[in-house]
């Protein structure tokens, strides 16, 4: 299959959607949307504890950390769906670990099968889920490069542009929203 750096909307939705047939395949499909909705990596994600999940004052869920690959500090904002895989498997490890994360490799063993059986012809990692998760979920609906590099726990800014693919439909977007901003500004 074709390499290509994330999932489209439609794509993210097969899977929401998918009847997979064993148990462990719909675990990790959870897992692997929860990345699309957080940004959080493979190996954040395995060390992800409950004390990391904050409730704010306006009743939001933030979680916060320092990632493991540079030490550099991550927040995120939960969207919905995440909260609700989050929910979903509230309390199964038993450790203080949000999640029983099984090796890298089993996992991308199972991804294979998954992508198959949902007809997308791409290879699902965690790293394209945190690369959908930049592009398709934030970029896309108009979070800032500088926000997303935030959340993603980038040192540097020319890391999430690097990650995050601008896509023709975003530039569409934000230059016909600036024509609207204008239009009373500079009539013709």
């Amino acid at each position: 299959a074709p390499e290509r750096a994330f999932l489209n909307e439609t794509e993210i939705l097969t899977l929401q959607h998918a009847a997979l047939r064993t148990r462990k395949q719909r675990v990790i499909r959870d897992l692997f949307l929860f990345s699309c909705f957080t940004g959080i990596c493979y190996a954040d994600m395995a060390s992800l504890t409950y004390d990391r999940i904050e409730q704010d004052a306006q009743g939001e869920w933030w979680i916060s950390g320092n990632r493991q690959k540079t030490e550099t500090r991550y927040v995120v904002k939960l969207l919905p769906y995440a909260l609700f895989i989050l929910n979903k498997y509230r309390g199964l490890t038993g450790d203080g670990r949000v999640f029983a994360m099984s090796t890298l490799d089993s996992i991308d063993d199972s991804l294979k099968n998954i992508a198959r059986e949902c007809g997308i012809d791409k290879q699902l990692s965690f790293h394209l889920a945190r690369h959908t998760y930049a592009t398709t979920i934030c970029l896309s609906n108009g979070v800032s490069l500088e926000t997303l590099s935030k959340m993603l726990g980038h040192k540097q800014i020319t890391t999430t542009q690097i990650y995050a693919k601008v896509t023709p439909p975003m530039i569409d977007r934000e230059v016909t929203m600036l024509r609207e901003k204008l239009a009373t500004k500079f009539s013709v």
